[in-house]
């Protein structure tokens, strides 16, 4: 990384907040800047409107390296809600117009593997982009039009510009409302709440395959593609490791330990058969996950105990 302290756009959230402590291991000092307050991180938090490039500009002083990471989500429950691709656009053009205000050359860019088209084989990150007779998400459609552009922001004046293509992260601090929450989170609320020996609903037939990642293995992904990786590129953040949804849901039961049966609903969304993201452009600057799946399932539902008792 540049010299200078280390600006996260969106270092208050689930993923952010994980990239704090992440900049702070490697040595740097991350200074977070959130809409409001953010006491429970342990670092320098600046209050300013990411959509108003003047004002981020404004909180950007002494920052040589930026972390853009705030976006408004979208997951198989909001295919199509108005005005996720206009919002993802408006920040992230603010975030590089304010870096280029402030002469921060060095950039990471949050982008997810929803951009990459159906495939049944380990995603690289020359697989080709989803395209409009794949019928993408107003979200996957934001994160394509990021990556562009920030390619475009980058071979202007030089600027060092890399992107994460973020595959499923799950871990403490992730929301677990049903329409905020990813598979994981929201398998583990259900078997919690569930009562001893009752059938609890699982969405898809069950035959879908994901990849997941630890999320202190993404935050310590983020540092090292910003310190390493090559400027213009592209890396999946991914574990690499196929699990398919009747697997995950099997052992997350049996982790909660309430005798649960399972029942596949087919009628509910699924998403794509099959996307893991390869990870061999990533292990190649150096960069290894070290939380196996059991391990990370295990923090995850102690996470959620912990916040519900």
């Amino acid at each position: 990384m540049t010299g200078g302290d280390v600006a996260i756009i969106g270092g208050a959230g689930f993923i952010g907040s994980h990239v704090v402590a992440a900049v702070q291991t490697a040595g740097r000092n991350p200074v977070v800047v959130n809409q409001e307050p953010a006491p429970h991180l342990d670092c320098e938090v600046r209050v300013a409107d990411a959509s108003n490039p003047d004002e981020l500009s404004g909180a950007l002083g002494g920052c040589g390296s930026l972390i853009q990471l705030a976006a408004r989500a979208g997951g198989v429950q909001m295919q199509h809600t108005a005005g996720i691709f206009r919002t993802n656009r408006t920040l992230t053009d603010s975030v590089l117009e304010a870096a280029a205000q402030r002469k921060i050359d060095n950039v990471f860019l949050a982008s997810s593997q929803v951009v990459y088209r159906r495939s049944s084989e380990a995603l690289t990150e020359a697989s080709p982009i989803a395209s409009s007779v794949d019928s993408p998400t107003e979200y996957a459609w934001s994160k394509a039009t990021d990556e562009v552009i920030g390619r475009w922001w980058g071979d202007h004046a030089n600027r060092r510009v890399v992107i994460g293509r973020f595959g499923n992260i799950y871990g403490p601090g992730a929301p677990y409302g049903e329409n905020r929450s990813t598979v994981i989170h929201a398998l583990i609320k259900r078997f919690s709440e569930a009562e001893p020996g009752s059938t609890v609903e699982v969405w898809g037939d069950g035959s879908a395959v994901r990849s997941f990642l630890f999320v202190k293995d993404a935050a310590a992904a983020v540092v090292a593609v910003l310190e390493n990786g090559r400027a213009g590129s592209v890396y999946n953040i991914d574990s690499g490791v196929p699990v398919s949804i009747t697997e995950l849901a099997t052992t997350l039961r049996d982790a909660v330990g309430s005798g649960l049966s399972l029942k596949f609903d087919a009628s509910k969304p699924t998403g794509v058969p099959y996307r893991v993201g390869s990870i061999a452009k990533l292990t190649a600057i150096g960069y290894q996950p070290s939380t196996t799946l059991a391990e990370g399932l295990v923090a995850t539902i102690a996470d959620f105990r912990d916040r519900t008792t």
